[in-house]
């Protein structure tokens, strides 16, 4: 017996689908519950609940590191602004342009 795809008339719509597809895309089993809230509790445990590798514990401190190494970079100019304006006699314009350029 060939299936009927598409077709939101028999009550048994879920039966004929073993994944459940139709069923979450409309709505779940009451019709108006959230898409997802059939499963169980804790189903979502074993993709949060597994140990991240080395490389990517390794990539994160490195990515980490270097994020805050550009953010201390482009707030040291910031902070050093008005003494190097004082020792090498630049203008407002000159230290806005290498501020800019930095």
């Amino acid at each position: 017996m060939e299936e009927k795809r598409g077709s939101d008339s028999g009550a048994g719509a879920g039966a004929k689908d073993p994944s459940g597809f139709a069923a979450r895309v409309r709505g779940g089993p009451g019709g108006g519950e959230a898409p997802g809230a059939e499963q169980p509790p804790g189903a979502n445990e074993a993709a949060f609940g597994q140990k991240a590798s080395r490389g990517a514990v390794a990539t994160l401190i490195v990515v980490f590191l270097l994020y805050m190494l550009n953010y201390m970079d482009r707030n040291v100019m910031g902070a050093v602004a008005e003494q190097m304006k004082r020792d090498l006699g630049l203008t407002d314009a000159q230290i806005g342009l290498f501020q800019t350029v930095f």
